[in-house]
């Protein structure tokens, strides 16, 4: 049997018009019930507080992709890996985590850049990209991509 090669995988992300009303839609939610929930009028305010500005942040960042720090591209090779790119044009390195989920309706990819701590999500719809694209790259990520093994912790 030959060798099996993966071609190059990019991926230009652009805003997810479906994932901003399932967004909006979970906010809105979120806010009624919180209004039935039978608290004092100022614990309301503060919780309605925090919903709309993490929706709002949410919104910009994975749905609208309108922040500099929003990802908006992924690129694979064999000679560079996992890379990542943001609206402000910085090209990271990056780990694709072993907990990411990659289905035909719904991928969210969790990964890790190089230097630093704290992972990173992505939330892809089919709205998010290109479908040949959004295709090969669920393929890549099923299929292609040799994930190393979760080490179980210490007892």
């Amino acid at each position: 049997m030959g060798h099996y090669s993966v071609k190059p995988l990019q991926v230009d992300l652009r805003p997810s018009p479906r994932l901003a009303a399932i967004l909006m839609a979970a906010c809105s939610s979120a806010l009624l019930l919180l209004l039935i929930v039978p608290v004092v009028w100022w614990m309301k305010l503060v919780g309605g507080v925090g919903i709309v500005v993490a929706s709002v942040w949410h919104l910009r960042r994975q749905a609208w992709r309108s922040v500099p720090e929003a990802w908006v591209g992924l690129r694979w090779s064999v000679e560079h890996g996992w890379q990542a790119w943001r609206l402000n044009d910085e090209a990271l390195q990056i780990v694709i985590l072993p907990d990411s989920t990659v289905t035909s309706a719904l991928s969210v990819i969790r990964f890790r850049c190089e230097g630093q701590r704290w992972p990173q999500v992505v939330v892809l719809l089919a709205d998010s990209a290109e479908s040949e694209a959004l295709r090969r790259l669920r393929v890549q990520l099923r299929w292609a991509y040799e994930r190393t093994p979760v080490e179980p912790a210490p007892r």
